[in-house]
């Protein structure tokens, strides 16, 4: 089996996409490649994400109590608004990847509806002008 044969095909090389491009070649192209996919692309950057606004949020939360600790009240409770609207991003963010996520699961019981199809009968050819299956 070749390394062209492991990865998936509707993405193109870095050949590839050199020679489509005359110039630089867009990052979402490049970040296609990286990951092996748009949807893994997706994927790895929503959890990045989700990552960033949970992390905001708990720095939030401490920010407040060292806030209230000093008598600042008024700043302890912006703090507190910021982790609040965080924490719904966060939220928000892990819908998404819940969908995503999804989705990939979707197509990968596709594929492999369809490798045990190839398996039980073969490969499937189309039928040839005048011919039935």
């Amino acid at each position: 089996m070749t390394c062209r044969a492991l990865r998936n095909p509707s993405v193109p090389t870095l050949a590839e996409l050199e020679a489509m491009y005359d110039g630089a070649i867009p990052q979402g192209r490049l970040d296609a490649l990286r990951y092996g996919s748009v949807l893994d692309d997706n994927i790895t950057r929503t959890k990045a994400t989700i990552d960033t606004f949970t992390r905001d949020a708990e720095t939030m939360r401490a920010s407040a109590l060292r806030w209230e600790g000093k008598g600042f009240l008024v700043q302890a409770m912006q703090c507190r608004e910021n982790a609040i609207f965080d924490e719904a991003q966060a939220k928000t963010h892990q819908d998404y990847l819940n969908t995503l996520e999804a989705k990939k699961r979707t197509l990968a019981a596709g594929k492999a509806d369809c490798d045990a199809a190839k398996d039980m009968f073969g490969e499937i050819t189309q039928p040839m002008d005048g011919e039935s299956l």
